[in-house]
């Protein structure tokens, strides 16, 4: 019975534990920041880091090992499935395997809050005129675009401003994001679209191209030993 209370709290811990946030932080002027945050844990994506490069030890000259056999050339599951299906069978797999995708992201979209979202742009070139028909194709693209996604998501307030600036020679953008998502729904989500991803696998049988056998309708040849 203690046995079964101690699993009990543990699933209940654990769905207490989706019940909370992962906050995905942006921010792009100079270089892009991604940070993404659950609970008292962060965790910095980008920028990257980059490693210092340390000099490698000089080896001492000995003699000559032998050359490594040739590795096995790498499986191309969607060049042998492209072969396979014909290229209106693959296109039919991709459309519906967008299509899955697709439809799992704006699932997604619909959970996702979207606390601060915040986008400058400054059009400048060195001719006004080009400024000007430059401003007008970047508005055409971004305002519409901006309103598509943020109408999909649960957004409080957002700002998009775009204006042409006749007295410098380079543009510039400023963007800010701030992200909220609760686990449960990218649980839910990410093993609804696993178990229909396996089901559109299974239907047009190519699951055997990304295990290994191509052609596992093909017997195998059989060897007979001579009889004596």
């Amino acid at each position: 019975m203690i046995v079964l209370w101690i699993f009990l709290g543990l699933l209940g811990l654990l769905f207490l534990l989706t019940l909370f946030s992962v906050t995905v932080f942006f921010s792009f002027e100079e270089e892009a920041c991604l940070t993404i945050r659950y609970l008292f844990f962060r965790f910095p994506i980008l920028p990257v880091k980059e490693e210092e490069k340390k000099e490698p030890p000089v080896k001492k000259q000995g003699p000559a090992k032998p050359v490594p056999a040739k590795k096995q050339e790498k499986k191309a599951p969607f060049k042998d499935i492209l072969k396979e299906k014909g290229l209106k069978g693959f296109i039919k797999i991709l459309q519906e395997a967008a299509k899955l995708l697709s439809t799992s992201l704006r699932k997604l979209a619909r959970h996702i809050r979207v606390h601060v979202f915040s986008l400058e742009i400054a059009v400048s070139t060195d001719d006004a005129a080009e400024t000007a028909i430059r401003y007008g194709k970047i508005c055409s693209v971004v305002y519409p675009a901006a309103s598509f996604l943020l109408s999909s998501t649960r957004s409080k307030e957002y700002t998009v401003d775009i204006r042409p600036d006749f007295d410098r020679d380079s543009s510039r953008i400023r963007a800010e994001a701030v992200l909220k998502i609760r686990v449960l729904f990218l649980l839910l989500i990410g093993i609804s679209l696993f178990f229909k991803g396996l089901g559109l696998i299974k239907r047009h049988g190519i699951a055997s191209y990304f295990t290994g056998n191509p052609n596992p309708g093909q017997p195998k040849k059989q060897t007979h030993s001579a009889e004596q």
